[in-house]
């Protein structure tokens, strides 16, 4: 088997490429994670995103890029390219994600404002209609005790003034 020192050298690029790619990840991640910093379920999704996301690409290094083994300069190349990201690039595209992160949410606000709205009209359509619903049952009720007592009450009295009159 040869031993190629350019395509050793592509390979080292894909990973620290796909470093960078990881720590650009995270970063976008970070963002959405620090604006809801009392919500674990928000955080828990975005580590398990992330950590598919790493597998995948661990995967894609060692199956595609090494050929089906496991070369530790890819490793340490993806560590690299991370450790590039963080230490170069980071603080220079944090406020950018911020931005954009206020830029998407204000837009998605402006388009769920008239859907909120939708909703809670029919939320309050649905209480008024729940709560005539439960008199339109009620009032059946009670329509009903009353037709079955008046019932009872006219055959009580049928039962007696027959038997009254048996005897």
């Amino acid at each position: 088997m040869e031993n190629y020192a350019s395509a050793q050298f592509i390979c080292l690029l894909r990973a620290v490429l796909s470093g960078l790619a990881a720590g650009f990840l995270y970063d976008l991640l970070r963002s959405l994670r620090l604006r809801r910093r009392r919500s674990l379920l928000l955080t828990h999704l975005l580590d398990g995103l992330y950590v598919l996301f790493l597998g995948a690409v661990g995967l894609y290094l060692t199956l595609r890029v090494g050929g089906g083994e496991l070369r530790l300069y890819l490793i340490f190349g993806a560590a690299g390219g991370a450790l590039l990201w963080f230490s170069l690039l980071a603080d220079f595209f944090r406020p950018l994600w911020d931005w954009w992160l206020d830029t998407v949410l204000s837009f998605f606000g402006f388009l769920w404002r008239p859907l909120a709205r939708v909703f809670a009209l029919c939320r309050k359509l649905w209480l008024s209609a729940k709560k005539g619903f439960i008199f339109l049952k009620e009032h059946a009720i009670i329509t009903l005790s009353r037709c079955r007592s008046v019932r009872f009450f006219h055959h009580g009295e049928e039962g007696r003034s027959m038997a009254r009159t048996k005897t």
